[in-house]
């Protein structure tokens, strides 16, 4: 299979991160591991990184700006970002988040790659809401409310963390939203809405 064909094709379909699936599609592939060859190749080569396995991105003839919190949302799904990377975006709590921290429904994981660490923690399905897509340079993005996160994050930390928030970036959510999350997850916010 010739990349620079597969490169136009995922790059007219703005298929910069794609799946083993995808390209099996995109060439009508029926020998499988005439295409897991190609793949492995294509990573010696450079010409593609792999995220995890199954999961890649276009790195040749340059590497795209994605956006780390739309890889996260690809690298495993369902998930939407939350935790520390939103309380950290929203000053809700003062450490910079290194990792990305999302939410997903299916069991815990972390992943490295040269794109960085990405973690998801485990929640129920029934609580898989509150977020919302945030569009970023094209890329859409699902990351949560800044109240479902705070909620998210006492779910997830048991231990009294409402200490390490910032008391005038918790001020300034919605408390009808926190009061209607911690009932959905039965969490106690304490004083968060006082």
């Amino acid at each position: 299979m010739k990349y620079d064909y597969l490169l136009k094709f995922l790059a007219e379909n703005n298929m910069q991160i794609f799946t083993f699936n995808d390209l099996k599609k995109v060439i009508h592939e029926t020998d499988g591991q005439s295409l897991k060859r190609s793949v492995y190749n294509w990573m010696q080569a450079g010409i593609i990184i792999r995220l995890k396995r199954g999961l890649y991105q276009i790195a040749y003839p340059k590497k795209a700006d994605i956006p780390d919190l739309y890889i996260a949302n690809r690298m495993y799904e369902p998930s939407y970002i939350s935790l520390e990377t939103v309380l950290s975006l929203h000053s809700i709590i003062p450490d910079v988040s290194v990792s990305v921290t999302s939410v997903s429904s299916k069991a815990t994981r972390i992943f490295s790659n040269a794109s960085g660490q990405f973690i998801y923690r485990t929640i129920k399905a029934e609580f898989f809401k509150g977020y919302y897509i945030m569009n970023e340079n094209g890329y859409e993005i699902k990351i949560a409310e800044p109240e479902k996160a705070v909620v998210d994050y006492l779910y997830l930390n048991r231990v009294n963390v409402i200490d390490r928030m910032d008391k005038n970036a918790l001020s300034s959510l919605s408390t009808s939203r926190l009061q209607k999350y911690s009932k959905l997850m039965r969490v106690d916010i304490g004083g968060l809405c006082a």
